[in-house]
């Protein structure tokens, strides 16, 4: 059963008896099942924010007169006060179960609506079910109580000589600038092709990995047998052409064989990605594997259902990496490519260089990118450069990347 009338009665009964239990109320009356229990809540918190009582013969008065066989009957049961928390905790479930069950019930009246188009169907039902995840997700919480937990946070960091904030990227010097990776932010990390930007990825995902961070690496465009040779080819040193031609001398089998690859590093390789089935198999794997950070290379190559200009999608998924980042709690990681307009140029890149959308730049928390100021070296120098930094402040590094071993290092 989706209701629980006596349930209500009790709350109800507690805040007629006792008004200062009003602070520890949950409820409001959207939330009761029975209407007369709707209509006595409503007037209880009238009168209280009117600063009158909410006795027995007030709450009757507001309501009409009509309900006071009720009413006595409800306060005659009030046994205690102290289950105030846990009966509201249950009245609020009764009422979500019964929002959703509603909401499936009017989906499964759209899929059976022929007249409609069939994603168009899709993007409505998905985007009533993101309103209604938003609406129940989380209540509002006082400052005070967020600033003394900030300010607890500030005091373990200090006592633990830790200096990075967020989530150690392995490089000293982006740390420097950005102080790690921070949840919820959308950090973009663009590039035009074969500067780079994958195997920078690759790298950051598995310096988290390394420190027992659990990382999600979704891969549009690389199956996973190639980024594990990539992958291979950091941690080891050897040379990826070496692997990939299986050319591999005693020495280096010995390297191989003693390389701890036991990484909670989880990779899918699934290639045009939908982004309702991304956004299922993130929710999945933070249940499953706890993640702490998610990657996606690339944001343009990912899909939408529905019918719209390019423009549109782009904005969507943008949107929705960046809710997704708020709803988990972690850092989303996303490449993203640049337009032509850099190379023409023939200068460095700009936030006006992202392809397809501003709304990137919008949504995005962090806008990197990555420009190569040697491109005919083996081991360029490449430049980081923040366009964009929300939280903090922009400017830019350099990075070695030894494009044969696909690894950036810290520069001298």
């Amino acid at each position: 059963m989706n209701n629980a009338i006596d349930i209500e009665h009790a709350v109800i009964g507690v805040l007629m008896i006792d008004t200062t239990s009003l602070s520890r109320c949950t409820v409001t009356p959207e939330m009761m099942f029975d209407q007369a229990n709707k209509v006595i809540l409503k007037a209880i918190l009238e009168l209280a924010g009117q600063n009158k009582p909410t006795d027995l013969l007030s709450v009757n008065e507001k309501t009409g007169g009509k309900l006071l066989n009720e009413l006595v009957e409800i306060t005659s049961k009030v046994a205690s006060k102290a289950n105030l928390e846990y009966h509201c905790s249950i009245l609020i479930q009764k009422y979500i179960s019964r929002e959703l069950m509603m909401l499936c019930q009017r989906s499964i009246s759209e899929i059976n609506n022929t007249d409609n188009d069939v994603f168009q169907t899709i993007q409505k039902i998905n985007l009533e079910i993101e309103t209604f995840s938003i609406k129940n997700a989380k209540d509002f919480k006082e400052f005070k109580t967020v600033a003394h937990e900030m300010i607890k946070k500030i005091e373990t960091m200090q006592l633990s000589g830790n200096k990075i904030v967020g989530l150690d990227t392995g490089f000293s010097r982006l740390n420097a600038i950005s102080n790690g990776w921070h949840s919820p932010d959308l950090v973009i990390i663009s590039a035009r092709p074969a500067t780079g930007k994958t195997a920078f990825a690759l790298n950051l995902a598995v310096n988290l990995a390394k420190q027992n961070i659990p990382v999600a690496f979704f891969s549009l465009e690389m199956s996973t047998e190639q980024l594990a040779m990539r992958v291979i080819s950091s941690m080891t040193g050897i040379y990826s052409n070496y692997l990939t031609k299986a050319e591999i001398h005693e020495g280096n089998w010995k390297t191989l064989l003693s390389t701890d690859f036991n990484l909670p590093l989880y990779v899918d390789d699934t290639a045009s990605l939908n982004l309702l089935d991304f956004k299922e198999k993130v929710r999945k794997a933070k249940k499953k594997w706890g993640i702490k950070a998610v990657f996606v290379d690339y944001l343009q190559l990912m899909t939408v259902y529905g019918k719209g200009n390019r423009e549109q999608e782009i904005s969507t998924i943008s949107r929705t990496l960046k809710a997704m980042a708020k709803e988990l709690d972690i850092p989303i990681i996303a490449l993203a490519q640049l337009s032509r307009d850099v190379e023409k140029r023939n200068g460095e890149p700009r936030l006006s260089d992202l392809r397809e959308s501003g709304a990137i730049e919008q949504d995005a928390d962090i806008v990197i990118a990555l420009h190569n100021e040697e491109p005919e070296s083996d081991n360029p120098l490449i430049k980081v450069l923040y366009l964009k930094h929300r939280n903090g402040e922009v400017g830019f590094i350099r990075l070695q990347f030894e494009k044969g071993k696909q690894t950036f290092k810290d520069t001298l």
